[in-house]
């Protein structure tokens, strides 16, 4: 029977029974091993990928389950094994391959995040007795799945300068803000129950599991495939809630489950960095300048208006200069890498609370009526975020978002063949 992704959840119980004959003893699993229970646009996926997907979501817990909760674990490892088969077929038809080095590397970060000698995953899994295939297909899935979004969605998400500076200004204006270096576990509103999974998750963190493991197996973030981590980013670029989540965290420390409109996170602060605004008189500015001579006091009110005129909605120091070049030839260079301490009394004022881009009212400057534009500012000792840094950041939240459409597009035009 071929039918859409959409009507998975209401047939897949008639696999769920016959699947998990696979987990009655020795005799049966060896009886189901390589049947073919659904396929994805004709990929196949087994009871034994099931078998092990679902050891590696739920390692030496699946004797004490119950045959609902085996139910409700077999869904989720069906879901994934799905989202991982669209995943790699995405990959394929844009030509993206990952290497074996490059599937060791992430076994390896996933290794270091939880104080693993090398080979200490594998060596781990085994014990529990978990087919290493179900982290290494799943470890491939997720690089691939990056590649991907590389490929496809970053190239469509551009972060505007005035952005940038925008989110700088929100750190200098409210005097300051924390750089965090945390983890993340991810579950979507719009799959299953992420409550319920979020409160296991955490039962499993509470008894020592690992965060970045529990994070490469159910996080549904393109993070997943590092263990979770998100890098240094800025606290308050966050999700409000995930904000205030992290404020009540101690380098070490996980959350506890935090809904927020697109689901549930986990979140892990691996260290946080204070920041502060710093001295505005040490800010290194370049400066644009547009001036109108004026003859005597009564040629001023009508010099004003004509530059205010001239520059109004100029965008940029270069279109700045043009538009000063038309009104009068005569005008000066910029300014390059003034201390705004430095500067004279009358334009210390004037340019101190300016951002890249924004321009100064009109002022007498002298024997001529003048407008100042900002190009460029460096703070000097404030340890605030890189203009990098923080487009990265901007640029990272879109992604996520944009990705998980993709994934769900995928889903959306995908043929399930469930063979019950």
């Amino acid at each position: 029977m071929r039918m859409r992704q959409s009507a998975i959840l209401s047939i897949a119980a008639l696999i769920f029974l016959g699947a998990l004959a696979a987990f009655a003893g020795p005799s049966a699993a060896q009886q189901s091993v390589g049947r073919i229970i659904a396929s994805v646009n004709d990929a196949a996926i087994t009871d034994y990928d099931l078998d092990a997907r679902m050891k590696l979501l739920a390692p030496n817990a699946l004797t004490t389950m119950s045959l609902p909760e085996q139910k409700q674990l077999a869904r989720r490892a069906l879901n994934d094994l799905i989202d991982d088969r669209l995943k790699a077929q995405e990959a394929e038809r844009l030509s993206l391959k990952v290497s074996d080095a490059e599937i060791q590397a992430g076994l390896a970060t996933i290794e270091r995040n939880n104080d693993m000698q090398p080979g200490g995953l594998f060596a781990q899994m085994t014990a529990s007795g978990i087919p290493v295939s179900a982290i290494i297909d799943m470890t491939k899935a997720n690089l691939l799945w990056r590649k991907v979004v590389l490929r496809r969605v970053i190239p469509q998400i551009s972060v505007a300068a005035d952005e940038v500076n925008s989110a700088l200004s929100l750190i200098r204006d409210a005097g300051g803000s924390a750089i965090v270096r945390a983890a993340e576990i991810f579950l979507p509103a719009s799959e299953g129950d992420p409550q319920a999974l979020a409160a296991e998750i955490a039962a499993q963190l509470a008894d020592g599991g690992s965060f970045a493991q529990l994070a490469q197996r159910h996080s549904r973030s393109t993070t997943a495939a590092v263990g979770g981590d998100l890098g240094q980013i800025r606290a308050d670029q966050l999700d409000p809630a995930l904000q205030a989540a992290l404020a009540q965290l101690q380098p070490g420390e996980v959350s506890p489950p935090v809904t927020t409109n697109r689901g549930v996170y986990l979140l892990r602060l691996i260290e946080r960095t204070e920041v502060s605004t710093g001295d505005a008189a040490q800010a290194v500015v370049t400066l644009a300048r547009a001036t109108l001579r004026v003859a005597n006091a009564d040629a001023i009110p009508a010099a004003r208006q004509q530059l205010a005129d001239a520059l109004q909605g100029i965008d940029g120091c270069d279109d700045f200069e043009r538009a000063a070049r038309t009104l009068q030839s005569d005008q000066p260079a910029r300014v390059v890498d003034a201390r705004i301490g430095d500067l004279p009394d009358e334009l210390r004022g004037p340019v101190g609370a300016l951002r890249p881009g924004e321009q100064t009212e009109t002022f007498l400057l002298q024997d001529r009526v003048a407008v100042l534009m900002v190009c460029r500012r460096a703070e000097v000792g404030d340890g605030l975020p890189s203009a990098e840094r923080v487009a990265e950041s901007i640029q990272r939240q879109r992604a996520e978002r944009r990705a998980e459409r993709y994934l769900r597009d995928l889903r959306r035009v995908a043929f399930i063949d469930i063979r019950g």
